[in-house]
Order: structure tokens, then sequence, then C-alpha cells
């Protein structure tokens, strides 16, 4: 069943100033064994990614489980410590910020995380869980609970619940909780990771048309980690897929979707099932060979190359960069071209 659409509302003109500049990250962790816990190798979870997000627009990133996408999201976040890389967010270095620095930075991102249960503190109240990030940073005071009843209507839930336990939610009321604390400090940035995937289909849009139209109203700009392709379509403005820590290719939603070039993307875009029966009957699959290499000991030269239909010698001597193939799109493939199942 294919995941349901947002509203159809255009969204208006944003400003093309970076909000959030990603270059080089990389983040190794190590492989540690025996009774010492000696290291005994590293692995690359994210290996050199690079990307930009203007104000006011979403950049999704995209890929199979273990590929990097949600580590990236922690180290734009800080909550883990980057091996090496720079991170911007409106212009301040996130990964070099002093303690006091970080603490006033915190502030303007914020993160919805996957699952909305395992999220939220089952012994607090939905009110004090919101109310949280205010107190942290200093901001409940005396008008703090009218703010947290605000913040209760603005994500769509009944202020007179802000007494009741998180078990007592449903699953997509407490996703809107979480997206209210999240909210709470009035953030710039929000990190999205994965935020609909343990929703049901039915429940689904609801929680995207509310991201829309947060966007939209707030000029929040979107981090957006996901595996449902069609979810990302609706939202994201700019897509980057992941394959094994490293971007394979990058570019607008419209043209990546409409014309893909990397053999991965294809493969990923032709999993999406379509909502007319006709054609999707009449739709070709392309089913990748062979198992996700390990990332202990990823291929030489091209990571996907082993699961690639149009890999040549080549590919596993040298990298692919990550190169433009037409104005803001960019492709790491020796042998890109249109997708085989259109």
């Amino acid at each position: 069943m294919s995941s349901p659409s947002v509203a159809p509302d255009a969204k208006p003109a944003r400003s093309d100033s970076a909000m959030l500049e990603v270059q080089d990250l990389v983040k190794d962790f190590p492989i540690r064994s025996g009774l010492r816990r000696g290291t005994r190798g590293r692995v690359s979870a994210v290996a050199g990614v690079s990307f930009t997000v203007p104000r006011g627009q979403t950049f999704a990133l995209v890929g199979e489980s273990g590929c990097g996408k949600s580590t990236t999201a922690r180290l734009v976040l800080r909550l883990v410590p980057a091996t090496s890389g720079t991170v911007h967010v409106d212009g301040v270095d996130v990964l070099r910020a002093a303690p006091a620095d970080l603490r006033r930075l915190r502030s303007r991102m914020q993160i919805v995380y996957q699952d909305p249960y395992a999220s939220l503190n089952p012994r607090l109240s939905a009110g004090a869980i919101v109310a949280d990030p205010l107190r942290v940073h200093g901001r409940f005071k005396a008008d703090g609970p009218a703010r947290v009843r605000a913040l209760f209507e603005r994500v769509g839930l009944d202020p007179v619940d802000v007494h009741r336990y998180p078990h007592e939610f449903s699953g997509g009321q407490r996703q809107r909780i979480g997206i209210a604390r999240a909210l709470a400090l009035e953030p710039d940035l929000l990190v999205l990771d994965e935020p609909v995937s343990a929703l049901d289909v039915s429940i689904q849009a609801g929680v995207l048309n509310l991201l829309d139209e947060l966007q939209r109203t707030r000029n929040l700009t979107y981090l957006l980690i996901a595996h449902d392709l069609a979810a990302v379509r609706q939202l994201a403005d700019l897509v980057g897929v992941m394959y094994l820590g490293k971007l394979v290719e990058r570019g607008p939603a419209d043209r990546l979707y409409n014309e893909p070039q990397h053999p991965y993307t294809q493969a990923l875009l032709s999993a999406v099932p379509v909502p007319d029966p006709p054609v999707e009957r009449r739709r070709r699959r392309i089913l990748l060979e062979g198992d996700l290499p390990s990332p202990t000991a990823p291929p030489s030269g091209c990571r996907f190359r082993t699961r690639c239909w149009r890999a040549q010698p080549i590919c596993a001597e040298r990298e692919p960069p990550l190169e433009s193939h037409t104005r803001e799109h960019r492709v790491a493939c020796f042998f890109p071209g249109p997708d085989p199942a259109r």
C-alpha cells in the first residue's frame, strides 16, 4: 500500500540562504573484541557526506537500513562526535562550538524520533513532556502552562489532555506530542528521523499534513531521514540517496524522482508501489542481487558494484566521484543512465 498524500497546497517562496551546511562529514566506529576490548578495526558509518539545505526547505536522506542516514542526523545535532568534517547551522560551527554556545544552539535545532512511544518518558504527563525543554532552557516561568496548551492546539491535540500520560494516547497522538515538544523552543531546524514509519498508514497522512503546514507557516528547515520514498516525495525539496555511508545521488526531488541516474536510486524507486493497478501490473521491478556488503569491509572502488548490473572493471578500481549530471543534480557513477524499469 502506498503512503498517503499530504495536502497539495503550494509552498511559499523561500530564501536561498543556507540553514544547514554539511561538508565532508565522516564517522568511524571502532570494532572492539577480546577480554580487554581492544580495537581490531573500524567501521566507516558515514564516509565523506556533503550537502546544503536552504532555509525553509526539506532535505531528505534515504536508503536501506544501515546505510548511515540516522548516524548522519545524530552527527548534525552533535549527539555523537564526528571523526572529521564540518556542520554549520545558520553559519555557526556545530562540531566546534563551546559548551555554552552549543547549549544556545540546541534550542535552534530539535529532533522528532521514529518511535513516538519510546521517545516519551512514560512517567511524565504529556504536558510535562512538552514543557521539559522550556524548563531546561529557563523559558517556562509564569506563562509556561499557557504556552504548553498553545502547543497542544498547534499540533492538533486537545489542551485538556495535558495531564494524561503517553500510554493513554494513540500512536499518532504520541507523535504529535513529540512534535509539540520539538517546537517548544521555536527552533529553526528540525531533524525528522523516520517520523511516520512507526504509524499506521491511515494515520500517516495527518502527521505529514501537520509537518507540511508547520513548515509553511513557520519557515522551518527539515532534515528528513526516511526509507519510505513515497512520503519523501510529498515533503522533500532535495533528496540525497545513501549507500554504505556515501551519497550516490543528490539533487532536486522532482529531478531525482523523474530522471534517476544511479542504478541504486532506480532500484529503490522501482520498489515504490504505484496507486494505479493497471500501471502497477505493467511496471518492471529492479531486483538487486546479492546481500548488502558488510560495512566493516566495503567493496573496493564503487561500493555498489557488487549488486550493480552496469558494473565494469573500472568500478572495482576507482571510486566514482559525486559529479554534476545536470545543474544541481549529482551522481556518483561511471555509467549513469535512464531507468531501465521505465
